[in-house]
């Protein structure tokens, strides 16, 4: 025991060499030692371990052996992949913003409808849920708010709420206010949207998203090429699988492949929740209570039956819209690479505010690599505004769409030519 506890460490400490190395971007011939000084490894082709040395593919399978590897392991992973697809190209990438999940879901709002007066709204959120709301409104009350404060969106209002505050948890709470009025619908589907999904999913279009909600993912696991229940395993969200948790799936998939469609969803999602304990992630596709769950602290880590989980999302908050969790770096780092690396991009229903400044710094970075021909924006009318700020991104590069995001997919689906 005392010499696999010894073996890991060793193991650790390179792991740990490697993924710094990885993060400073150095290349295939740089060399490096170990610890102790003794066997030089050339990083990433090959690495010394003991008397054989390692293959990327077995490098990856003494990862997946030694979970106590950790970040290191996952940055090293994520650095080989990125040198591996550096090169890629992708046809199309899809990247959507409130706009498209609301334009087939009329109920889901725009960051700039969630007023706090919007989320105290007990019209169409569940029986019951009206003592959240009454923790926040006494929280407010406690602080002698005006009224007029109940005007100010989430984005501007959300700092202002302490988090883990007895007895009232008005931070808490709030989260919940907002998960809610995220759901969709039960049972009811996005007519127009399935064409679109199996698209994607067929010619492996990649869609990143900032929205929290699970418009792509209902779509997705209600394919018609799947059959039985629980996780269809046709969505790849871009998360390292030795951090996931395992989802029940009882079924098969009736075209025989493996293909999966990569849908990154930079903020987060409502259905995903990470235990605090065994630091694994659930990544719940169409369950849409995960986030709130666990924010709450109903339920159990399906892993190691810890009671202390977490929400896996970035507040919509000024000034902190940033990755603040190690699956949604994955997401980030993952994302970079596939608008590197993508001819067209299509954008919809986001309109690239002020407040969005790291994703803007993500699409500069991104389009810096100079693979981008086309950029394609889908507004409903003219915004100049919008267009504006999407060209001091990608310059000429940029076409505006204005008949909507449904119209697009409509027009995608007929054949018929597009009309700007």
């Amino acid at each position: 025991m005392e010499y696999r506890r010894g073996r890991i460490a060793r193991e650790y400490r390179r792991w740990g060499r490697l993924a710094r190395l990885a993060r400073s971007g150095l290349g295939a011939t740089h060399v490096t030692h170990d610890d102790e000084g003794r066997k030089p490894a050339r990083f990433p082709n090959s690495a010394k371990h003991g008397e054989e040395e390692l293959s990327l593919d077995n490098a990856f399978a003494l990862i997946e052996r030694h979970p106590a590897l950790g970040f290191g392991a996952c940055a090293f992973q994520n650095y080989v992949r990125i040198r591996k697809n550096k090169n890629m190209t992708i046809e199309t990438s899809y990247f959507l913003g409130a706009g498209a999940s609301k334009a087939f879901y009329r109920t889901l709002p725009l960051a700039s409808e969630m007023t706090l007066e919007y989320l105290l709204d007990l019209r169409g959120l569940p029986i019951g849920f009206d003592q959240a709301i009454a923790r926040v409104e006494q929280y407010m009350v406690n602080q002698c708010w005006h009224k007029e404060k109940r005007l100010n969106t989430f984005e501007e209002i959300y700092s202002e709420f302490p988090e883990n505050l007895d007895p009232l948890c008005p931070r808490e709470n709030l989260e919940c206010c907002l998960f809610e009025k995220l759901r969709l619908p039960d049972h009811i589907g996005a007519r127009g949207l399935d064409a679109w999904v199996d698209e994607c999913l067929e010619r492996g279009h990649p869609i990143l998203t900032t929205n929290y909600d699970t418009t792509v993912e209902w779509e997705i696991e209600n394919h018609p090429g799947w059959l039985g229940s629980g996780d269809s395993g046709l969505l790849n969200y871009g998360i390292p699988e030795h951090l996931c948790l395992p989802l029940p799936s009882v079924g098969c998939r009736l075209d025989g492949r493996s293909n999966k469609l990569l849908l990154l969803k930079l903020y987060g999602s409502i259905g995903w929740s990470r235990c605090r304990e065994c630091g694994k992630y659930h990544l719940a596709r169409i369950y849409q209570r995960g986030a709130r769950d666990a924010v709450i602290g109903r339920g159990k880590c399906l892993g190691c039956g810890g009671t202390s989980r977490s929400a896996v999302f970035v507040p919509l908050a000024v000034g902190e819209k940033d990755p603040n969790d190690m699956a949604l770096k994955a997401i980030w780092e993952e994302a970079e690479q596939v608008l590197r690396g993508s001819r067209k991009i299509v954008f919809a229903g986001f309109s690239l505010n002020p407040s969005d400044q790291k994703i803007r710094e993500l699409l500069e970075r991104a389009s810096s690599a100079g693979q981008t021909f086309n950029v394609t924006v889908v507004l409903d009318g003219n915004h100049p505004e919008i267009l504006a700020r999407y060209r001091e991104v990608y310059g000429e590069r940029v076409e505006l769409y204005r008949l909507g995001w449904v119209k697009y997919l409509q027009e995608r689906s007929t054949g018929h030519p597009f009309r700007y």
